[in-house]
């Protein structure tokens, strides 16, 4: 891999990593459309589970409803997809070298 390369996806997960938390400063507590037609639809809806989140509602349970919680959950989700995102280019080049 290149410089430009590396300093290009540096600076893409920099970028990333500076508007998710940002914004958790700046999100509604109210729930969005989808979610509140739901609600109105099917409010039974939102008590089943077939697997419970790690990261609920974008937090961290451990410290609570709070905007770092928020800012935690939303860097470990970069963090994370970038993680599988970069294995996975990883093994397609290297599959079609061979």
């Amino acid at each position: 891999m290149d410089k430009k390369t590396k300093q290009l996806i540096i600076g893409g997960i920099i970028a990333a990593i500076l508007i998710g938390v940002t914004s958790a400063f700046f999100a509604s507590s109210e729930p969005d459309g989808l979610e509140k037609s739901i609600e109105e639809i099917l409010p039974e809806f939102g008590e089943k589970h077939l697997i419970e989140s790690p990261m609920p509602d974008y937090e961290i349970p451990m410290f609570g409803e709070t905007p770092v919680s928020n800012s935690i959950a939303i860097i470990a989700g970069i963090i994370v997809v970038f993680i599988l995102a970069y294995g996975l280019g990883y093994f397609v080049k290297r599959r079609k070298k061979k």
